[in-house]
């Protein structure tokens, strides 16, 4: 009497302890894509790409180093509009930089920053859908791991169990929903290269006024029509 008693005591343990496994591996299972879903929808695109790829200076940066190089160019030191140059973050404010130093033409200026400009827009675009590639493709080890373990639900002798099934199949779900995540941003990435089109135009037109000899002021006026944006305060008072 004692022996089935202790035998139903165990049983009883042993369901309570498979359906407490059972609700942990369904909290990872769900819990782990939301998560990542979150994280991704509640940061915005840019920074995302930047944590990912390099970072790129905001509209307002581009202007004031504009201005700085346009002040630079008036007083003849081209020496300190290379160092200042080489300081910056994005790729096409340095080659602009050391063009204008080097006294490059508007026109040289423009057809390698456009060039330079298109060749990242398209290295950025095809490193997120490697990203996406292969994180869909890891999903092909996790799911071995699922067949190898439902053949053993149906008899075969196989070295998994349920601990090893569960975590692959967290695996499966979350780079299922990395590989989605990453073809998401990369359409956005696309989409995006329009907006990095105007601002390449502005670099341009900006590098371009400061050959023909335009103060720092007429530059980032000039400039920040270009961008759309509100013009400086300074300007705004001059006008007055």
């Amino acid at each position: 009497m004692s022996h089935s008693n202790a035998a139903e005591t165990l049983h009883s343990v042993s369901l309570l302890a498979n359906a407490g496994s059972l609700l942990w591996l369904l909290v990872i299972c769900v819990g782990a894509p939301l998560l990542m879903i979150a994280l991704a929808r509640s940061m915005k695109l840019d920074t995302l790409l930047n944590k990912l790829l390099l970072r790129q200076p905001s509209r307002s940066e581009i202007v004031a180093h504009l201005e700085h190089l346009a002040d630079l160019a008036r007083a003849g030191n081209l020496r300190a509009a290379r160092r200042a140059g080489d300081r910056c973050s994005w790729r096409l404010l340095r080659l602009g930089s050391g063009l204008l130093a080097d006294g490059a033409q508007p026109a040289e200026i423009a057809h390698k920053l456009e060039h330079v400009a298109e060749i990242v827009a398209a290295r950025r675009v095809r490193r997120l859908r490697r990203f996406a590639s292969f994180s869909c493709g890891l999903v092909v080890f996790p799911l071995g791991v699922l067949l190898i373990h439902m053949l053993g639900v149906l008899g075969a002798v196989t070295p998994t169990n349920g601990w090893i099934a569960g975590l692959a199949f967290v695996f499966v779900i979350s780079l299922l929903v990395a590989s989605s995540v990453m073809r998401w941003m990369c359409e956005c990435a696309e989409d995006s290269v329009a907006q990095r089109t105007i601002e390449v135009e502005a670099l341009v037109f900006g590098l371009s006024a400061i050959c023909g000899g335009a103060s720092s002021e007429e530059v980032g006026s000039l400039t920040r029509l270009m961008l759309g944006m509100s013009p400086a305060s300074s300007a705004l008072r001059q006008a007055a």
